[in-house]
């Protein structure tokens, strides 16, 4: 169904004023508006019933995961971008060119060095004006004082002599150095049961100030109840005991220095044991 047009014509006049009620006022205290009547109550407030929230014994529902089934098939394979080689050689790197000269190297011309014909200057020296007087005599040194040695273990010969008797033999002992008291020196071990009867001494340096004892002791430096004595000032000297000292075979023998002459201790002592065999 077509419908109606409608006629619109464009004007270029102004539109009409609208005119707006009058208010008139009227300068009186507006009215009081009257407010709904409350009492306050000191009653407590009506309690709120929570809603009732029954629990459930029963077990939660399963929650359905999405099914996921393995697969046996291998992965794919990953391909590698494609190289192509040349196939030519690497370009070759020049280097600077040698050539080798069969010429001798130049000589090298030493410093010129010119000698001088002339003599050598002299040299001067101090004036010496001789006293004709004798030199001082030189004081003489100092005697010079023994150095205490470390005793030294000297071993013995246990051969037995045939001079006199076949069954004497003497072994010997030798203390080198300055004597020291308390030291032990020598060993001797019984080749059978014997009879210690004696110790002869001999003293390179004697003793001065005091006597020098020698004592007859065990391996453990106990003493055996026999002494020595060489004399102050003696260089030698025979001891025979009272009463010959008997070993069983395999005892061991040793001496020792008990006393040293005060002024001059003794040296280089040498210690010769009168055995007999029982």
């Amino acid at each position: 169904m077509p419908s109606a047009a409608l006629n619109f014509a464009f004007s270029n006049t102004a539109p009409s004023a609208i005119s707006v009620a009058a208010f008139a006022g009227t300068g009186s205290a507006p009215v009081a508006v009257a407010g709904a009547a409350f009492t306050p109550s000191n009653t407590a407030p009506t309690a709120i019933t929570p809603p009732s929230v029954a629990g459930t014994a029963s077990s939660p529902e399963a929650v359905a995961l999405a099914a996921f089934a393995p697969s046996n098939t291998a992965p794919s394979a990953v391909s590698l971008p494609a190289y192509a080689g040349t196939g030519s050689p690497p370009t070759a790197v020049a280097v600077a060119a040698f050539t080798p000269s069969n010429l001798a190297p130049s000589p090298i011309t030493p410093p010129s060095v010119a000698g001088t014909a002339s003599a050598p200057e002299a040299v001067a020296l101090a004036p010496f004006a001789g006293t004709g007087v004798a030199p001082s005599a030189l004081a003489a040194p100092l005697a010079a004082a023994a150095t205490q040695n470390v005793p030294q273990l000297v071993g013995f010969d246990p051969a037995i002599p045939t001079p006199t008797d076949d069954t004497m033999h003497t072994p010997s002992f030798l203390f080198a150095g300055r004597l020291t008291a308390g030291q032990l020196f020598g060993f001797y071990k019984a080749p059978a049961a014997v009879a210690l009867k004696g110790v002869q001494l001999a003293c390179q340096d004697a003793p001065t100030g005091a006597d020098v004892i020698i004592e007859v002791v065990d391996n453990d430096g106990v003493s055996l109840g026999r002494t020595a004595t060489l004399p102050a000032g003696a260089s030698t000297a025979d001891v025979t005991f009272v009463t010959p000292l008997p070993l069983v075979i395999h005892t061991l023998v040793r001496l020792k220095v008990t006393q040293v002459g005060s002024t001059k201790a003794g040296s280089f002592l040498t210690a010769n044991l009168i055995v007999q065999l029982v």
